[in-house]
């Protein structure tokens, strides 16, 4: 059976994910989103209207959320 939840209290976790992604439905990028949050992480999720893409815009958003972190 499924062992105690993990505790993901102080771990900051950024997603940039696509509204139009055709392999991960944006359904289940909330949903993990969702359970990272309900065992203690902090996430910070950031939408996109792309696919299953990196563009150099979520590469500048994920340096910009890095780089927040480390205040």
């Amino acid at each position: 059976g499924p062992g105690v939840p993990p505790s993901l209290r102080g771990s900051d976790v950024f997603i940039s994910a696509g509204r139009r992604d055709p392999l991960v439905p944006a359904g289940n990028t909330q949903r993990l989103a969702d359970l990272l949050e309900q065992y203690g992480a902090s996430v910070s999720l950031r939408w996109t209207n792309g696919g299953h893409t990196l563009t150099p815009e979520d590469a500048e958003a994920a340096a910009h959320w890095l780089s927040a972190q480390r205040v």
